[in-house]
């Protein structure tokens, strides 16, 4: 009886508890591997210098000068390369006919040229004329400037050139440029006047 007891008891106990189960360790979280990049090599190639501009013509002033006085007339004013400045006079405002004599008009481009030499003492100036005509055409224009005190040496050797127009080529020097101020000029001359003295009429024939 007893016996039986205990097998019943031992039946109805609490069942045995379960054994412990270890924790699973977590693994940490890694960090990226930072692989620092190879150095660029610097470029070998030689680098251009740079192009520093062009001096500019010590006519540019009297270019400019020019383009605004004689616009918008039939004279064209066109700087070229070399620094020169060359000036187009058609024939018909020229000479009269086919003549050398020289019309009012080209001798009002001359006298203002004559400023531009004069503002740049060592610009010299060329002459170049078309036609039958061109030896004494320019022969007559550079007479003309002989009087306005303009010297050889400032004229440089004439050219013959085609076309239907005068040209005028004011080319630089290697002087200092002036300022373009015509009241720096000098003064023209004073016109010649007869003499009337009575020595000089009693000179005249009758």
């Amino acid at each position: 009886m007893a016996t039986a007891l205990a097998i019943g008891l031992a039946g109805c106990g609490t069942p045995p508890r379960p054994a412990p189960v270890a924790p699973v360790a977590t693994p940490a979280p890694q960090r990226p591997v930072v692989v620092p990049a190879a150095p660029v090599a610097a470029a070998s190639a030689p680098v251009a210098p740079v192009a520093l501009p062009a001096e500019p013509s010590p006519l540019l002033a009297e270019a400019t000068w020019l383009k605004e006085l004689f616009n918008p007339t039939p004279v064209r004013v066109q700087e070229e390369a070399d620094g020169s400045v060359r000036l187009s006079v058609p024939l018909v405002h020229s000479f009269e006919g086919a003549t050398a004599t020289a019309k009012p008009a080209i001798k009002g481009v001359l006298d203002k040229l004559v400023l531009s030499l004069k503002r740049q003492p060592s610009a010299r100036l060329q002459i170049s004329t078309p036609g039958a005509q061109a030896d004494a055409r320019a022969s007559a224009l550079r007479a003309y400037l002989n009087t306005k005190g303009i010297t050889a040496w400032r004229l440089a050797p004439v050219q013959t050139v085609t076309g239907d127009a005068v040209q005028l080529r004011l080319m630089p020097g290697s002087g200092p440029v002036k300022r373009l101020d015509d009241n720096q000029l000098p003064p023209p001359p004073p016109p010649a006047t007869p003499s009337t003295s009575p020595a000089a009429a009693g000179n005249v024939k009758r």
